[in-house]
């Protein structure tokens, strides 16, 4: 409520309380006459500018400023009462006034419309609230208020209420407070505050069994049958315990046989539960204990071994399949020389148990609560080590394994000899004793006559020129035929060189031997015969042209006399001339032949149309001079497919 005062007014004060109470039942009064959006408006302006309540004792002494004035020391006479503008008013004021033109508000009304005992009330509590408001001013708690406030506001508020400045929290004698609306709509239900109670103490209990639970197992929990339901992990292990009793025992077998035992008086162990209670634990949520209210939980768990490693190690030492005393010199290591094999290791490596393996296989059998361990020599054996000496002579023969391991191999028209191992270990170098000879970097010697020997024999099984070689038939069989101008000379010292180098070395070798090269050589001449030729079976009195490895020509013939001692020569040779309408010429005989092809000195192929037959017997009586007589037609087709350096073997 606003109240209107009367700057006019006399400087008198209430000195009776029965005028203070009329002035309050006037005022009463007139609050009552008016209108709820003036009361309103009053009720918003006191509680604006209601004073703070303070006691006496928290006043300070008042100051006075001299450059500010009292409002009392204005004189009434000089001030007439303000009437507001229109656009002063405030917006809801506006608004009254245009749906209500004809009400008049309190400002309207005239200070003389007062009654005297009012105005000297209203003069009295002015000048009271002028004397709070200063001595309020100079309290400390109240300087931040004062110095954010700002000065036209002031100015506006004394302008407003006639240079009194009102308290927010005063009221007047017989002032009556109007109910507010928004006080109703914040009183809670009652059955609100009920609900809310319920909650908070199922919060409560909600969280107090979470906390229990994180160090206890919650509802409807079993481990190996007990009801541990409320327990903590200690009192769990504890019963766990009792129930399994001290009943551990190891049996350790080998080979089906039980060799030795532990127990639990043996170790003076016990079991252990905690390792899997903890497990399970964290598994359990303790914030999911309404979830675990309604469902049974059941775990079976192992528990572990606890004993003094220590005591347990001396106690496995004095088991039987632990004692064990080595032998001094359980290995024998010697080089001995096989008939066929060369040389051979003969090496016994003993196998003794390892102590140390054998008692960590136990304790891990203990730690994993085991009832039974079959023990496997394999696992806790080990080999016993070589002495230096014997060491070294492993190294020995090592080098002297790779020498006689060299492969020497000499292969040549289908011919193939090779130096066995056998043959290698014996140009090693020993004494009468069977000890290797060794030089001064402790390598092996080898005997360089063996070597040579060697070579001969290559040299021998390979040359193959003004020799007799071992030549495969056509018609099958082998017969023994000179090389004549066919084939080659080895050489010997070359080959044997290559010998000696490979073993010494260690380098294998497969090739063909080493051969002379004459300078003087037929270039036409054939490294090798190969698998195109012509063979001459003088036996059977055949010719047969061999092309590719397969029959190409064929036909009877008649080779030399040899009633008369003009045999064809038996040899391996080449064609190494061919001439058409050639004269042969000899001691008694001048003969012309169409086609001529020479493989021998005078001695060819070539056709006798003189000749009715061929075949047979007829070399034997009527032969040739040691040519190979062909039918013309036969020897005209022979001439158009062979060439010179086509080899021609002949033989009986």
């Amino acid at each position: 409520m606003k109240m209107i005062l009367d700057e006019t007014k006399e400087e008198n004060n209430i000195t009776s309380v029965e005028e203070a109470r009329k002035a309050g039942a006037a005022e009463e009064k007139k609050s009552e006459d008016k209108k709820p959006e003036d009361k309103k408006s009053d009720k918003k302006k006191f509680e604006d500018k209601k004073p703070e309540d303070k006691k006496p004792e928290d006043k300070k002494p008042e100051e006075k400023k001299p450059e500010e004035k009292k409002p009392e020391d204005k004189k009434p006479e000089e001030k007439k009462p303000e009437e507001k503008k229109p656009e002063d008013k405030k917006p809801e004021e506006k608004k009254s006034e245009e749906k209500k033109p004809e009400e008049k508000k309190p400002e309207d009304k005239k200070p003389e419309d007062k009654k005297p005992e009012e105005k000297k009330s209203e003069d009295k509590k002015s000048e009271d609230k002028k004397s709070e408001d200063k001595k309020s001013e100079d309290k400390k708690s109240e300087d931040k208020k004062s110095e954010d406030k700002k000065p036209e506001d002031d100015k506006a508020a004394a302008s407003s209420d006639g240079g009194i400045i009102q308290d927010k929290d005063f009221k007047p004698l017989g002032y009556k407070a109007v109910p507010d609306e928004s006080d109703e709509k914040k009183k809670v239900p009652l059955a609100l505050k009920i609900v809310l109670a319920v909650l908070g103490v199922i919060v409560v209990v909600y969280l107090a069994f979470t906390i229990f639970f994180i160090w206890h197992f919650s509802f409807n929990y079993h481990v190996n049958g007990l009801d541990v339901s409320f327990m903590s992990l200690d009192d769990v292990n504890q019963c766990l315990r009792a129930k399994k009793g001290n009943d551990y025992r190891l049996s350790i077998t080998e080979d089906g046989q039980e060799t030795a035992s532990l127990t639990d008086s043996d170790l003076n162990s016990t079991y252990d539960y905690s390792r899997e209670l903890q497990r399970l634990k964290a598994g359990d949520q303790p914030y999911a204990w309404p979830v675990y209210a309604a469902d049974v939980r059941s775990y079976d768990i192992d528990p572990d071994l606890i004993f003094d490693e220590a005591n347990a190690k001396q106690k496995i030492l004095s088991l039987t399949p632990v004692k064990y005393t080595p032998n001094e010199h359980p290995n024998n290591v010697k080089i001995m020389k096989s008939q066929q094999n060369g040389y051979i290791l003969i090496s016994s490596n003993e196998i003794q148990p390892d102590q140390d393996k054998l008692v960590d296989l136990i304790v891990s059998s203990l730690k994993d609560v085991d009832s039974e361990l079959a023990l496997n020599e394999a696992d806790y054996s080990i080999s016993v080590p070589h002495t230096e000496s014997q060491n070294d002579a492993i190294d020995f023969f090592a080098k002297i394994d790779a020498i006689q391991n060299t492969k020497l191999v000499f292969v040549d028209h289908g011919q193939e000899m090779q130096i066995g191992k056998d043959m290698i270990a014996d140009t090693i170098r020993v004494d009468s004793e069977e000890r290797f000879i060794v030089n001064k970097e402790g390598e092996p010697t080898f005997d360089d006559a063996l070597i040579g020997q060697y070579g001969e024999e290559i040299g021998t099984a390979f040359t193959s020129k003004d020799t007799n070689m071992w030549w495969h038939k056509y018609n099958g069989g082998s017969v023994s035929v000179n090389s004549g101008t066919y084939g080659k000379t080895v050489d010997t010292p070359a080959v044997t060189k290559r010998i000696e180098s490979c073993i010494k070395n260690c380098e294998d070798y497969e090739g063909a031997p080493d051969y002379i090269v004459e300078e003087d050589r037929d270039p036409n001449a054939p490294d090798e015969i190969g698998d195109t030729y012509i063979e001459v079976d003088m036996t059977r009195q055949k010719l047969y042209y061999i092309k590719d490895g397969k029959l190409f020509m064929t036909s009877d013939v008649v080779t030399g006399n040899k009633g008369r001692h003009h045999d064809t020569t038996q040899l391996m040779a080449y064609i190494y001339y061919m001439q058409r309408d050639r004269v042969l010429v000899g001691e008694d005989y001048r003969t012309p032949v169409k086609y001529w092809m020479a493989f021998h000195n005078h001695e060819g192929l070539h056709d006798a149309n003189w000749r009715r037959s061929f075949g047979g017997d007829i070399y034997k009586y009527n032969g040739s001079h040691g040519c190979v007589n062909l039918p013309t037609s036969f020897a005209a087709e022979l001439y158009d497919n062979v060439y010179v350096g086509l080899p021609v073997i002949t033989y009986y």
